[in-house]
């Protein structure tokens, strides 16, 4: 039904940057969760949203939880537009994740056309009770976290640091190239991402 649909759009955007809950989904709908796993699907299909897998041994781990991001900002504020009394918009910092994100996919297409529908060669990773945003095999293992902040940003990079020995945090505004854990604006990131 229509409100479902709207509900379900809530639900994905509100839990953005999170892995989703199919089955906490599908009590808020009152539906099965296959139902809402086969419209997650759809939304897919259709280029609505893209899936980002948990990382196991350098490949998506299919049986996890995986995070489902919109294509576009707008997408993502689709179900706060139809009902913004009773649907909040999402958060700028989620916003900044998914893009980065996208932006990785659209870098890594231009050197494996073909690759961008498949969704499988970015994922998030776990190391510790803490993830990282995004990874992946043809990144040199080099993380990056989307933390879209202008402050202290170095206890969000423990994770990073402790796992891999470098990354690179993308934030709102600080640059600091100090560290083997880099960080620059997001904005610029994905600007030297779709310009490489």
């Amino acid at each position: 039904s229509r409100v479902q649909a709207q509900t379900l759009l809530a639900r994905l955007a509100e839990g953005l940057t999170n892995p989703v809950n199919e089955s906490s989904i599908a009590r808020d709908l009152d539906i099965d969760s296959k139902t809402v796993k086969a419209r997650i699907e759809a939304l897919q299909l259709s280029f609505i949203t893209w899936p980002c897998y948990e990382m196991k041994q350098g490949s998506p781990n299919l049986r996890a939880q995986n995070k489902v991001y919109f294509l576009d900002p707008l997408l993502a504020r689709l179900a706060h537009l139809r009902s913004p009394d009773a649907t909040p918009p999402p958060r700028q910092p989620m916003l900044s994740e998914q893009q980065l994100g996208l932006a990785l996919h659209r870098h890594y297409e231009v050197v494996h056309r073909g690759s961008f529908p498949r969704f499988d060669q970015l994922m998030f990773e776990r190391p510790t009770r803490k993830e990282i945003d995004f990874i992946a095999p043809w990144m040199h293992r080099v993380p990056i976290e989307g933390k879209y902040t202008s402050g202290a940003w170095r206890k969000e990079a423990e994770t990073m640091k402790a796992a891999y020995q470098a990354g690179v945090m993308a934030t709102r505004s600080t640059i600091d190239f100090d560290d083997q854990i880099r960080a620059m604006p997001a904005p610029i990131l994905a600007l030297l991402l779709d310009n490489s």
